[in-house]
């Protein structure tokens, strides 16, 4: 399959990556935005990076992609499909790169119903279900189109569904991936209404969930 990914200083981009060299779903290419923290998990990602003999790395000094030098480096690469996993609360303003690739990024609520911020957690609290949808990126939060929308057991330790969060993250997205190998990649169409964005959940709430 071809395709690129964006990385930076996150569990997400670890479990991404980890994955998807242990289901031989190598990128192309990998842009790498670095924030500057959280150093000793970069350094763990990087372990992955060094592994790939084709891979082509480009290292930016960012907290996301809406620079110049990213913008070039995006758009002089081949492949039409980027996985995304940037950093959170920042969104892909780039109108040009946005034209031209099609981003790819997971998101553990029901679309459009669960939009916004640890949305699994509140998913789990209204409905006592776990949702993973697939979409396809635009300038607004969690509003692009959809791809692929599944339903996830609630993992039996409840106290690490922050890890459990990024691991159905990347399953959803390999099978996204694997879709547009054999070229049946679809948009679902869904009812346009207006919901609410859900915001960082309380501790408190987090607590209920989580005891």
């Amino acid at each position: 399959m071809n395709y690129s990914i964006i990385l930076s200083n996150n569990h997400r981009s670890y479990t991404y990556i980890k994955y998807f060299i242990k289901k031989k779903a190598i990128p192309n290419n990998v842009i790498y935005i670095d924030d500057g923290n959280k150093i000793n998990l970069k350094k763990k990602i990087f372990k992955f990076l060094n592994s790939l003999k084709y891979t082509k790395i480009s290292y930016f000094r960012s907290d996301n992609i809406d620079k110049k030098k990213i913008e070039k480096t995006i758009l002089s690469i081949k492949d039409k499909y980027f996985v995304y996993s940037g950093y959170a609360g920042i969104i892909i303003k780039n109108k040009k790169i946005l034209k031209k690739k099609l981003f790819l990024h997971s998101h553990t609520g029901k679309l459009p119903e669960y939009q916004g911020s640890t949305t699994i957690y509140y998913s789990i609290l209204r409905k006592k279900k776990i949702y993973c949808t697939t979409f396809a990126m635009n300038p607004f939060i969690d509003k692009g189109k959809i791809l692929f929308e599944k339903e996830y057991p609630i993992p039996k330790n409840i106290k690490k569904l922050d890890f459990y969060d990024n691991e159905i993250r990347a399953i959803n997205i390999l099978y996204v991936l694997n879709k547009i190998k054999i070229k049946k990649l679809i948009f679902f169409k869904k009812k346009i209404r207006f919901y609410s964005p859900y915001y960082i959940i309380h501790p408190i709430l987090r607590y209920l969930v989580c005891k």
